[in-house]
């Protein structure tokens, strides 16, 4: 699975294929549990609170393959731009089949479908707040279907985020997403 992302080259918001991404992705990843010193201190006590242990190699994994749908997704407009869309859709699929080949509990196979099939949904709601869009509703909406992994969701998008490089949007996003957590 890991292999079809080496030949994924990506959008202009990613300087690196999907593979390399999604290993840059991983480091970040580690980098937000081994120093959460750019963290806030209520949110950087919290993070190691909230997010047992066990799941932080759970997150790793789920980080890791994360983009495995993309190949599959992947699309070219008539300006020669690539989408993927709903690519975490497909990488969730994927990371089932994954998963069980790899004998995941069932808890542990819920646990990275649902960390990957949300792992944008940070990504649209800040969006929408850098528009004027975002409503109360739609925050609620994305605490409530997290089923209690809101930070987890939050700490993938920004390593993800984060993983993308010298992006102009990447401070902004972390800002605003630990205003999430903070919530």
């Amino acid at each position: 699975e890991m292999s079809s992302l080496k030949g994924c080259l990506q959008n202009k918001h990613h300087p690196d294929n999907a593979y390399e991404h999604s290993f840059n992705a991983l480091s970040c990843l580690e980098d937000v549990f081994d120093d959460s010193s750019n963290f806030p201190d209520d949110i950087k006590k919290g993070l190691q609170q909230i997010i047992p242990s066990r799941n932080h190699s759970l997150l790793k994994f789920a980080i890791l393959i994360h983009d495995v749908g993309k190949p599959h997704t992947r699309t070219v407009d008539d300006a020669g731009d690539f989408h993927f869309y709903s690519h975490e859709k497909k990488s969730a699929e994927l990371s089932d089949i994954i998963t069980k080949r790899l004998r995941f509990s069932n808890n542990d196979q819920r646990y990275v479908h649902h960390i990957i099939s949300n792992h944008m949904k940070p990504l649209f709601l800040f969006l929408a707040h850098r528009n004027n869009r975002l409503t109360p509703k739609a925050i609620n909406r994305f605490f409530l279907k997290s089923n209690g992994y809101v930070m987890d969701i939050l700490i993938h998008a920004m390593a993800d985020m984060k993983a993308k490089g010298a992006h102009p949007d990447t401070g902004e996003f972390i800002t605003f997403s630990q205003t999430l957590m903070a919530s």
